[in-house]
Formats: structure tokens, C-alpha cells, sequence
């Protein structure tokens, strides 16, 4: 009797945690089409519009995030004791071969119930430093998947740590697809600025974007601008650019994000890790805003690295950014040859083969996987 093979991938409150593992989930059913996946995410809108376009299940916990003032700490403790009891409900009725945590506060119950009842829990590492969650699990882990090596010595796990890179959608490699990225754009003096806000918005990056592309004027004539602000933000940054007298493309949310890497010669974010790994694998130069707030700084130790390459520009949020800002792009807008150094740059961090690399180390742990599926020879009909 051949038997199904299943897996629970725990993660969620923002699409960087979320998008490596819906990577990895597609290359697992690309080998082994019959899987059963089921995302374990949390109740943010943006975990249910990342999933919704998915063909995987998905469950939402009630978990929260570790709350920073003392007083809100019973109703975390609360939160997270529902959502270990959903997670052990979960993990009891899908009884999965593997648990992959994505981290994000809500791989921590369905990370505790892997080590509960016993089922195998490999974990990804998108950052540099270390999340707090992933630190946390470490130790029950049997596998951690980190996309940068420096991020090893950061942990103390019982298991083994692999540098895999980070997974990457299908989507976004097909864009990569064929030749080499143009830094200039097909149509002619129609270029793309993209700004990403973030998947959850961020508020510093899109005022510092408009007070910068306002003090440019001129100098972005012939330039397309296509701002993705966060669900919090559109509306003011569109009333912005109207204040501006300039024509932007404005949206709260890109479902259609490869599409636009695609079509872009320059990209304003922030530096998550998920974002950087989309960024390189598409080889696009990049001015990265660090989100001052981030766990343990992590935004700015990546940031960091991929300037160190020379792949990017890094802007400090604060008094006198948008200053900054405006001296790191004027001359990427008027320099092509400047932008093609910072995209072969990109592309030599890119790990395309990421998702496959994750697939294998899950594949392993699964039952009624044939070797062929296992080394990514069968793909779905």
C-alpha cells in the first residue's frame, strides 16, 4: 500500500517567513505530486493573502507575537498555551512526517508539538542573526536550514545546521529565465523604480520615498514609479504623489510581485531576507532601508552583507534619510553601466537552488518517497 507522504510547515505573521516555505512546498510537490502540505499560519491578513492563492491547506493558530511590554505578557502566555493545544490537536490528526518551522512566532507551539509527539522538525533561518523563535527551537530541531553561513555559530542546536540559502518561488525564478537582466528598460526612456514598502508596510520607508522622489522632480522624468505601500499606507502616499503633481502606480499589496521585479531597473526596500533573496536571484541593484526596529538589528546585518558585495546601497532611517536616500539614487537613475555592476553583484549571491536544497533534507524524513522523488528526478504530470 503506498503511503502518502505528509507535511506541516509552521510559520507566518509576515510573507517573508511565509513565501521560503510556500517555495519549498512547491518543489515538494513537483517531486512527490500525491504529498499532503498544510500550512500552520497565524490570523494576520497578510497570512491569509499569501495563502489564499495557494493550493495548500492552511490552518490559523491564535498565537501572538512576545510582547515587549510586561503587562501584555499573560495574554501572550495565554495565546500561546491555545495554540500549542491547536498544534498538538494539528500535528495529532494530520500525524505529518515532518514539521518545517519557517519562523515567526507561530512555528513556536507547533515547534514545541513536533518535539512532543515525536515528529521530526527541520527549520529555516531566512536572516543573518537569528530570530527569536528559531533560536528558541534550535534545540529541538533535527535539522536547521540557514541561508547564510555566518548564521551557524549563532546556534546551539543538538542537530545538524546546513547553509542552504533561501527558498525562492517559481515564480519569481522564471523571471530570471533566459538572458541576463536588461538595466534599462524594452520600452524606450521607460524605466522602473519599485519601491516595497513591505508586505505589512512600512511607514518610515514610504514617506522617506516620497519626500526624496519629490526633491528629484526632473531627474526621474522617463521613469515609471510603482510603490507597493503596505494595506496601512496606500491612500496617503497616494494623496502624496498627486500633492507631487507626479504619476505613480500605487498599491497596497502586488500579487503579481515577480511581474514587476520583471519590469524594474532599480528596487527601494526594506531589507528582510526573503526580499534580498528574491532581489539577488532576479539581479536587481537595490537601495535597502533597514528596519531600525527589527530583532537583534537583523535587517541591518543583511543589509550589510549584500553592500559589502556591492550589490546594494544602504540608507539609515532617521534624521536626514531622505537626504541619504536622494545621494544613493540620483546616480543609479542616471548611470545604466552603475546599475549593471550592482546586478551581476545581485546574481552572484543568488541561491536559485535553494528550495531544492530544503526539499531534499524534508524528503528524507518522509515515507513512501522513492528515490527518484527524493533526488528531484520525478516531476507532476
Amino acid at each position: 500500500m503506498n503511503v502518502r507522504p505528509r507535511i506541516l510547515f509552521a510559520g507566518g505573521g509576515s510573507g517573508g517567513h511565509l513565501f521560503p516555505g510556500i517555495a519549498v512546498a512547491e518543489e515538494l510537490t513537483r517531486r512527490a505530486p500525491d504529498c499532503e502540505i498544510v500550512f500552520a499560519s497565524s490570523h494576520r491578513s497578510i497570512d491569509g493573502h499569501v495563502l489564499k492563492g495557494s493550493t495548500f491547506g492552511s490552518v490559523a493558530l491564535p498565537m501572538e507575537p512576545l510582547p515587549r511590554r510586561l503587562h501584555l505578557l499573560p495574554r501572550f502566555s495565554a495565546r500561546l498555551a491555545l495554540s500549542y493545544h491547536a498544534a498538538s490537536r494539528l500535528v495529532r490528526s494530520l500525524r505529518p512526517d515532518v514539521i518545517v518551522g519557517l519562523g515567526g512566532f507561530t512555528s513556536v507551539p507547533v515547534g514545541i508539538a513536533a518535539s512532543w509527539h515525536g515528529v521530526p522538525l527541520v527549520l529555516l533561518e531566512q536572516n543573518i542573526v537569528p530570530g527569536r523563535a528559531t533560536s528558541f527551537l534550535s534545540r529541538l530541531a533535527d535539522e536547521i536550514c540557514v541561508s547564510f553561513a555566518e548564521t551557524r555559530g549563532s546556534l546551539r542546536t543538538c542537530g545538524t545546521t546546513i547553509v542552504t540559502g533561501n527558498p525562492v518561488r517559481a515564480s519569481v525564478l522564471q523571471t530570471t529565465e533566459g538572458s541576463p537582466r536588461s538595466t534599462c528598460s524594452d520600452t524606450p526612456n521607460r524605466q522602473t523604480l519599485l519601491i516595497l514598502g513591505g508586505s505589512q508596510g512600512a511607514a518610515g520607508v514610504n514617506s522617506m520615498v516620497l519626500s526624496t522622489i519629490g526633491r528629484l522632480g526632473a531627474q526621474l522624468s522617463g521613469w515609471r514609479i510603482v510603490h507597493q505601500t503596505g494595506e496601512r499606507d496606500a491612500a496617503r502616499i497616494r494623496a502624496g504623489y498627486r500633492q507631487l503633481g507626479m504619476t505613480a502606480e500605487v498599491a497596497a499589496y502586488y500579487d503579481d510581485l515577480p511581474a514587476r521585479y520583471r519590469d524594474a531597473q532599480i528596487v527601494i526596500s526594506r531589507a528582510g531576507a526573503t526580499t534580498l533573496a528574491e532581489l539577488a536571484c532576479c539581479g536587481l541593484p537595490a537601495i535597502l532601508i533597514p528596519y531600525p526596529q527589527s530583532t537583534k538589528n537583523h535587517q541591518q546585518k543583511n543589509a550589510e552583507h549584500f553592500a559589502c558585495a556591492d550589490a546594494s546601497r544602504v540608507v539609515t532611517e532617521g534624521s536626514g534619510a531622505a537626504y541619504d536616500l536622494e545621494l544613493a539614487l540620483q546616480p543609479l537613475v542616471r548611470a545604466e553601466d552603475r546599475r549593471g555592476v550592482m546586478s551581476a553583484a545581485m546574481r552572484r549571491l543568488a541561491r536559485p537552488d535553494a528550495a531544492a536544497a530544503v526539499a531534499n533534507i524534508v524528503l528524507r524524513h518522509c515515507r513512501g518517497v522513492s528515490a527518484a522523488e527524493r533526488n528531484g528526478e520525478k516531476t507532476a504530470a
